[in-house]
């Protein structure tokens, strides 16, 4: 399959309008339900990052277009698990086997809602996850919130070493200075990602326990008014 992808990305190079919508595509279903965990978007990021990387396509728009497709990818997997959830296991492949849902519950219940952001890197759960956390009954608000933030760091992820690649293509055979500048802003732009979904994660985590800790303090107060 990985092989026909190349074949298409490249017959796309020539018309970039057409490659920048299969990019939000691929993004789209790399992370709907179910279809995910068997269609490789990775890929064509990769191979679009290197267009992107030799200036066949703007890298703006392709970065635009691969968050979009992939928010709207687990924004339409949180959906059906919140609409679904008391008849989703009852439909394939869930239905028969039961440990698919099984193995993202108990990720969700041991990441909370980091694993929205978490899970997007792991491919047997990365379309599963978004589902359970419909089911679990998290608020569209904070869903959005970690959705967004894992298609921000999905993206350059996979893109950013299709660019690397392309850029060194182009400059193959010369003394490549701007490479080098090139790798070690691109290196810095992945820490500052990492160290900013870091810092994020760990605010929210404290911020998730402390409206539990308020919402429980309102239960008592008003539960024990007369």
């Amino acid at each position: 399959m990985e092989h026909a992808y190349v074949h298409l990305l490249h017959l796309l190079a020539e018309y970039p309008g057409w490659t920048l919508a299969f990019v939000v595509f691929a993004a789209f279903l790399e992370s709907l339900a179910l279809i995910g965990t068997f269609f490789p978007g990775s890929t064509a990021m990769f191979i679009a990052g290197a267009f992107a990387g030799t200036g066949a396509l703007n890298l703006g728009w392709l970065f635009a277009c691969a968050i979009f497709g992939a928010v709207a990818g687990d924004a339409l997997s949180f959906w059906i698990g919140r609409r679904y959830c008391d008849s989703i296991v009852k439909v394939w492949p869930f239905s028969r086997h039961p440990a698919i849902l099984e193995k993202a519950e108990a990720y969700f219940t041991r990441h909370g809602t980091r694993s929205v952001i978490l899970a997007r890197f792991v491919g047997p759960l990365r379309a599963v996850v978004p589902i359970v956390a419909g089911m679990a009954g998290m608020t569209p608000m904070r869903f959005f919130m970690m959705n967004v933030i894992s298609a921000l760091v999905w993206a350059p992820a996979h893109i950013l070493p299709g660019v690397v690649f392309g850029a060194s293509l182009q400059l193959a055979g010369a003394v490549s200075f701007r490479l080098v500048v090139a790798l070690a802003m691109i290196a810095l732009g992945l820490w500052l990602v990492w160290r900013f979904t870091h810092v994020l994660l760990a605010h929210l985590d404290q911020w998730a326990g402390a409206s539990r800790r308020g919402a429980a303090h309102w239960a008592q107060q008003h539960g024990a008014s007369p």
